[in-house]
Parts: structure tokens; sequence; C-alpha cells
């Protein structure tokens, strides 16, 4: 997927200004001036990494540093963060199998996918009770009053 498919969809389903940071992908500036123009705070994070470690099966790099840019708009500087998306990624990679790193655990086709994705997405957010909130997101979004089944939330995804 693009950079432009993927900034366009949030664009097409979202009113209003909102700040967006990500990476230092340098496809995302083009794609959010096209998309969103001046009607955006966007930053970018540039993570600074530092000796390549051998331990292990990845040796990826240690980040000892990271420093935001403000690429369009006025970004609350304090707010430039990846730290939100890569918290999301690593609960997805802890819950659902099929997208952790060197797994046999898959999805056969495309529709198996989204299925998961969605149950996943339901019990997340309508079933699961976060201890920081004392609440599901939904119920303090104001979606719902109450703490979902996952046999409510099942009914619903389907």
């Amino acid at each position: 997927m693009s950079a432009h498919a993927f900034v366009s969809d949030p664009r097409q389903r979202t009113d209003g200004r909102y700040q967006v940071t990500s990476d230092q992908y340098n496809g995302y500036l083009g794609a959010m001036r096209e998309h969103f123009g001046q009607n955006v705070d966007f930053g970018q994070l540039h993570k600074i990494y530092g000796r390549i470690s051998t331990d292990g099966w990845y040796g990826g790099g240690q980040v000892i540093g990271a420093v935001p840019h403000v690429k369009i708009g006025r970004p609350e500087w304090s707010r430039i963060s990846t730290s939100h998306v890569e918290r999301t990624n690593l609960s997805v990679r802890m819950h659902l199998r099929r997208f952790t790193r060197l797994t046999n655990a898959h999805s056969k086709t495309l529709a198996n996918m989204q299925a998961a994705v969605t149950l996943y997405v339901a019990w997340y957010n309508f079933v699961r009770t976060q201890k920081s909130l004392n609440a599901t997101p939904a119920m303090k979004a104001g979606i719902t009053d109450r703490v979902w089944t996952v046999q409510d939330s099942v009914q619903t995804t389907m």
C-alpha cells in the first residue's frame, strides 16, 4: 500500500483538523500535503539508533534518541510521538498470533484475516475492561453504557 492510499483513507472518513505524527518515511509528507493540504498539524519523529546488537534473532539497533520535526501546520511539540501506534501494534501482535514475527500462525485467506481482526477489535474495545480506564474504550467514548459479553460482540460483528 502506498503512502497516498494509506493517508487518503482517514481523510475520507474524518472531518475537522487534528494532529498526525509519522515516522521519517518520506512518502508521508507528500501524501499529507495532497490529501490534507494545510488542514492538518503534521509532525514526523526521527529516531536515532545506537549500536546494533547481535543478541537474539533480530539484531536491531537500540533507539538512543528521537527528534520531532514540524512539517505542516502547528502540531503540539510534546505530542509528536509514535508511542501510541507502537503500543497498539504490540497489543495486536500479542493477542493475534498471525501478526507475530516468525510464526506459523497465519490466515489462509484474506476473509479469515479480516474476520480475526474484526473480532479482535470488537473484543478489545467493547469486552475487555482497560485497567487504566476502569471501563472499556467504547464506554469511555460514550458508544455504549456497559461492558459487552463475548457473545454480544460476536452477534454484532457477524
